[in-house]
């Protein structure tokens, strides 16, 4: 019986219990809680909108010309009697100094001749004048009655004649003066030697170049500009005085950037054709630091290409963005409190290379997406890399 038991009921009553327990752990159990992932959305960076004001810039490039320039050509003829000791093409002069001399023997001669013919002349006025005197006393002596004496009778014609003479030998001499003070060839402002065709024993032909300077008190940056860009620039009234815009030239000489200051001096006034631009042209002063004490600096040198940046007007509480940042013409994307996306229009003001002026449309504080967003639209969630977005 014992084993009867253990053989064949003692299994099955194991097998009917498990099978019970197992229903009713089956018939307990409950369902797991279904949970949605959480959409975080598109990450993108974002930067703060900050209102502030600020000066256009107008960013262009040009090149430096002289400001002052003339060639030098004598107005007399001779042989070049003396030159200047460092007077070499570079070497630099200020005003009114002694270039050259041409030998001055023949214009001294001219000279004491034209004297001397004036002397004469002046001699000859006196002795007619004495003449005219005398005869009209006579005339007057002796014939009273019959009225005013005849031109002849008193010399006027002879004084008149005696007077040109001297009058014609007197701007002789002048010219005499002047022709020797031309044979010293000085510098007519401060300048530079760009070209020389002089050397001491050359002879010189009056009307021949032979010396091209340069000033050095200031150059020009002449700046090809949109016409759009003029509205922004002050310029200096026509025929007044004055400075326009600062502005500020830069140049990078070897590895290193060197800045200079100017000031917008006019507009040609002339459209380009083909390109639409205006020509524009700055001043600098003192580009080779002649009149700088410490004379520590870099010169702007004839010919040097370089940037340029001309202060425009003043812009009040704007925003300054990336380009980037700018959707199409005039939209922009931001991100609300509860990281969504906000598609608005916005007011361009000005764009710039890299950068957009936006005058209305943006509130100081707000976040701005710079980030492309594929299918954006309103109340698009997004996260924000930068760590800003809340959670």
């Amino acid at each position: 019986m014992r084993k009867t038991f253990i053989k064949f009921i003692l299994p099955i009553l194991i097998i009917t219990i498990a099978a019970m327990v197992a229903v009713a752990m089956v018939k307990k159990r409950t369902a797991p809680k279904r949970i949605s992932p959480l959409s975080q959305g598109p990450m993108v960076e974002t930067t703060t909108i900050s209102l502030v004001d600020l000066p256009v810039t107008v960013r262009a490039t040009g090149t430096v010309a002289a400001s002052q320039q003339v060639e030098i050509i004598p107005q007399v003829s001779g042989v070049v009697e003396m030159i200047a000791a460092n007077l070499v093409e570079g070497a630099f002069f200020k005003k009114g100094a002694l270039l050259l001399k041409i030998e001055e023997t023949d214009y001294l001669l001219a000279l004491e001749q034209a004297r001397a013919d004036l002397s004469k002349a002046e001699l000859d006025l006196a002795l007619i004048e004495g003449k005219a005197v005398i005869a009209r006393r006579e005339w007057q002596m002796l014939r009273r009655q019959e009225g005013e004496p005849l031109p002849l009778v008193v010399y006027e014609p002879q004084l008149a004649s005696a007077k040109a003479t001297v009058a014609s030998a007197t701007a002789k001499v002048k010219l005499a003066e002047v022709n020797l003070a031309r044979t010293k060839i000085k510098a007519p402002f401060n300048c530079f030697i760009r070209q020389k065709n002089a050397d001491v024993g050359q002879y010189l032909r009056s009307g021949t170049m032979i010396l091209d300077v340069v000033g050095t008190d200031a150059v020009e940056v002449v700046v090809p500009l949109p016409q759009t860009d003029l509205a922004w620039l002050a310029l200096p009234r026509q025929n007044k005085e004055g400075k326009g815009a600062p502005a500020t030239i830069t140049m990078a000489i070897g590895g290193e950037s060197f800045a200079w200051q100017g000031f917008l001096s006019r507009a040609l006034g002339e459209v380009d054709a083909k390109t639409r631009m205006v020509d524009v042209v700055i001043i600098i002063e003192d580009p080779y630091l002649l009149k700088k004490e410490t004379g520590y600096g870099q010169e702007l040198a004839v010919g040097s290409f370089v940037q340029v940046e001309v202060q425009g007007r003043m812009l009040t509480k704007v925003a300054r963005i990336p380009r980037k940042a700018l959707q199409g013409e005039d939209q922009v994307w931001l991100v609300n409190d509860h990281n969504e996306l906000v598609l608005r229009q916005v007011e361009v003001t000005r764009k710039e290379k890299d950068t957009v002026l936006i005058g209305k449309g943006l509130v100081d504080g707000e976040r701005l997406v710079l980030t492309a967003v594929s299918g954006a639209a309103n109340g698009l969630v997004v996260r924000q890399h930068n760590g800003e977005s809340k959670p």
